[in-house]
């Protein structure tokens, strides 16, 4: 059986990442991947952002540009490069804010054919009564 990979910036939606994971991860594996830019270490996750970035074509420092713009498009390239060499992904769900961490364009040119992305593009408190 593959994992369920929860995915985004845990810089900023840490919390709510690791959540969703609690609840995927009650009933399946899961991997936790890092999709920040901010270039910050994170503890607690499975695929760190660094690790992540070194699947660009250019390198991590391609993904660490101090740029938001391109540093998220860039982490797009990286995270769909790092997909395709996963063999275990069962699905991905990935939870980002309104900058977006580019997972479900990576998950969409990625050759895994299981990946699928839930994306919430707003923030929690906007959530607050329907969650």
């Amino acid at each position: 059986m593959g994992s369920a990979y929860v995915v985004g910036t845990f810089d900023t939606k840490g919390a709510e990442l690791r959540y969703v994971a609690g609840l995927v991860g009650a009933g399946h594996p899961v991997v936790t991947v890092d999709l920040s830019t901010s270039g910050k270490a994170v503890e607690d996750v499975d695929v760190p952002a660094a690790e992540v970035a070194r699947h660009h074509p250019d390198g991590a420092d391609a993904v660490f540009t101090g740029d938001r713009g391109s540093a998220v498009g860039a982490m797009a390239v990286a995270f769909a490069r790092f997909l395709v060499a996963r063999e275990d992904v069962a699905g991905v769900i990935g939870l980002g804010g309104s900058g977006g961490t580019g997972d479900e364009q990576a998950a969409a040119t990625s050759t895994t054919a299981a990946a699928r992305i839930r994306r919430a593009r707003t923030s929690p408190a906007s959530h607050r009564g329907r969650v």
